[in-house]
């Protein structure tokens, strides 16, 4: 049976903004400030950690969220995007030359031609 496969690469910015939206969702206390950026540690079920500057108490706090919360920020983010994703497809985060990524594979099913 032939299947499919695709993958997502979203840039630094759209995964800024699929953990904040996914922990605003949660009711996760975000703390105030700008996110400056993100760091990732860890080999295959890697953690991010956010790091947002309060530029009015001159600190820098973190947020730091686990694989599993990550990946559900990408596909909750693809989802308010409008991003298709396969309702009965295998989703994989993924993590390489510094990009985060979601691999999608799923089995396609052949129609019958003629009969």
């Amino acid at each position: 049976m032939p299947s499919e496969s695709r993958t997502i690469i979203f840039s630094r910015q759209e995964v800024i903004d699929a953990l904040v939206m996914y922990a605003r969702a949660r009711r996760m206390a975000v703390p105030r400030g700008v996110v400056r950026g993100f760091e990732v540690t860890g080999d295959a079920e890697f953690i991010i950690t956010l790091e947002i500057f309060d530029d009015r108490e001159g600190r820098t706090d973190a947020m730091i969220f686990t694989f599993d919360e990550a990946g559900a920020a990408m596909i909750r983010y693809c989802i308010a995007t409008k991003i298709p994703l396969p309702r009965d497809g295998v989703k994989s985060l993924q993590y390489q030359s510094g990009a985060i990524s979601l691999h999608l594979t799923r089995d396609v099913m052949r129609r019958r031609i003629g009969g």
